[in-house]
């Protein structure tokens, strides 16, 4: 639960930043050409209180009325298309973090019973995947936009990873590296939230993982996310460029252990072939990954033996990689 006084002077803020300005679309025209996914996100949850709020202190205006202007019927078609199909700007550096937050503001303080309901299924289904995605609270996916931020190697720079980590928090887990560093302002707002990580996702979280193999989709003409892991260990597939105008940031595909490693330089990992606007590395099935480069071996793992381009390599642990 919120503290009364804080939820109010977050309601506050939402009322006297937002407006209704925005022009409705229906959820099947949310995307690039009309308005960024996160922008309509934050803007329609801010106009979605707002009206909520006037009408319950006496405005009877249709305006104001989300049962009968239309915003009603509008986010649940909205949250539908984001359960069913997922967002656009997926694992989006930084904008998912924006999306995430505008839905867990909906979520603490819309009052019809049946839109929280959906929201929190959304947000569910959303966590769950990132479980399972990750390791640790380190994941390095593929993800829409921002080809430049193609750059970035550090495993803390996902926003989903500080509000997970809040979240967490929440719930008294700290597995693996619990320090919040980045995106304080989401981590903040997740804070404020009421909403609560759902059952089935706290042992994932807690590396609690049966071997598995899955993918998630991202509608056509996108990228696939391709994970396959267990307690000890997962591969991340970074995902396949499909040209410029689909804004898709292929990465390269990753190994994570149990060990502290905080740069991609510091696990083992597979780039594609060329340059980074041709890749597929979509090459990860149950248990194995490949690619048509070599493979990146991180510095405190050594060679024992090699054999026609095959390497036995010992790292300090016991455990032995081919």
């Amino acid at each position: 639960m919120l503290y009364p006084e804080i939820k109010k002077n977050l309601l506050h803020v939402l009322l006297t930043h937002s407006g209704n300005k925005l022009h409705l679309k229906t959820p099947g025209t949310l995307g690039m050409m009309n308005e960024t996914e996160n922008h309509i996100l934050m803007g329609e949850t801010s106009r979605y209180l707002k009206n909520q709020w006037l009408r319950e202190h006496g405005d009877t205006a249709k305006l104001f009325d989300n049962s009968r202007n239309g915003l009603d019927e509008w986010w649940m078609g909205c949250l539908a298309q984001k359960f069913e199909k997922g967002f656009y700007e997926f694992n989006a550096n930084p904008y998912s973090g924006y999306a995430l937050t505008a839905l867990l503001t909906f979520h603490s303080f819309c009052h019809n019973p049946i839109l929280k309901d959906k929201c929190s299924q959304v947000l569910d289904k959303l966590f769950i995947n990132y479980a399972y995605g990750n390791m640790q609270q380190r994941s390095f996916p593929v993800f829409r936009r921002r080809l430049e931020r193609e750059k970035i190697k550090a495993f803390k720079e996902d926003p989903a990873s500080s509000i997970m980590k809040t979240l967490m928090q929440k719930e008294s887990l700290f597995a693996g590296n619990g320090k919040i560093e980045d995106h304080l302002h989401h981590a903040l707002l997740t804070h404020l939230s009421d909403y609560r990580l759902p059952g089935t996702a706290l042992p994932l979280l807690k590396g609690e993982k049966e071997s598995f193999f899955m993918k998630i989709g991202h509608q056509r003409n996108s990228s696939p996310e391709i994970y396959s892991g267990n307690s000890d260990y997962l591969l991340s597939a970074g995902g396949a460029q499909r040209g410029e105008v689909s804004q898709i940031v292929a990465r390269p595909v990753a190994l994570f252990l149990n060990d502290e490693a905080a740069l991609l330089q510091d696990c083992f990992y597979l780039k594609g072939k060329g340059k980074m606007n041709q890749w597929n590395n979509t090459g990860v099935f149950k248990g194995f990954a490949c690619a048509s480069a070599n493979v990146s071996i991180t510095k405190q793992y050594s060679p024992l033996k090699e054999l026609s381009g095959w390497q036995l390599v010992k790292p300090y642990s016991d455990t032995n990689f081919i």
